[in-house]
């Protein structure tokens, strides 16, 4: 009755509603490598602490706890590169519907601008035409899906990251790096202005956030 199962995974990346995947689980974690971790358990104003230890499958020869270790610090960091795509998608959204509800009291120069080149972004980043797992097969795969997929061959089996897994994770750390500062852009460039004109209406300026 009182039991609690860890599937040994940490947390997944963050993710936004309706994000639909090719080959790949939006919220999926990577696997904790070997080592000690500290459970506690809390009940009221009491706890206690203890720890629990987490071994490498004896069954699958020559490969070594530093090999493990190696594979969980790629797949943490390709799960970091996977939420900041997926923060930048769940922002330009917001900033959208914002800016669709400052248009309600009138027509905003720039507003088009502004949202053409943060669709063009999020296009970049996510596949938008997925409406059902059937449309990832439609349709090809963008950058968050390539980085989750990654994670997910990378967390795969009980052996260290190849040298193609590291080429990869690179490329597509580029990609991502020219899109945030694209993104960066425009929040510095086109919105600003779009909140010039907001704020000389008195009304809130537009942020996402």
């Amino acid at each position: 009755m009182n039991r609690v199962v860890w599937d040994m995974n940490y947390p997944g990346p963050d993710t936004f509603p309706g994000l639909i995947l090719r080959y790949a689980s939006p919220d999926a974690g990577p696997t904790a490598p070997p080592g000690m971790y500290p459970v506690r358990l809390t009940v009221g104003a009491s706890s206690a602490t203890g720890r629990l230890e987490i071994r490498r499958d004896p069954r699958v020869p020559g490969v070594t706890d530093a090999d493990l270790q190696q594979q969980f610090r790629l797949a943490i960091q390709i799960r970091d590169q996977v939420s900041e795509a997926n923060q930048m998608v769940a922002r330009i959204r917001r900033i959208r519907d914002e800016i669709g509800d400052r248009q309600k009291s009138g027509s905003l120069p720039g507003a088009d601008d502004v949202l053409q080149k943060l669709t063009a972004i999020e296009e970049s980043i996510y596949q938008v035409k997925n409406r059902s797992a059937r449309d990832t097969l439609n349709y090809p795969i963008k950058l968050n899906n390539q980085l989750a997929v990654l994670q997910a061959d990378v967390d795969t089996g009980d052996y260290p990251p190849t040298d193609q897994d590291k080429v990869v994770f690179a490329e597509l750390t580029a990609a991502l790096a020219k899109l945030r500062q694209e993104f960066s852009g425009v929040l510095g460039s086109e919105l600003k202005s779009l909140n010039e004109v907001l704020a000389a209406r008195g009304i809130p300026p537009v942020t996402g956030l």
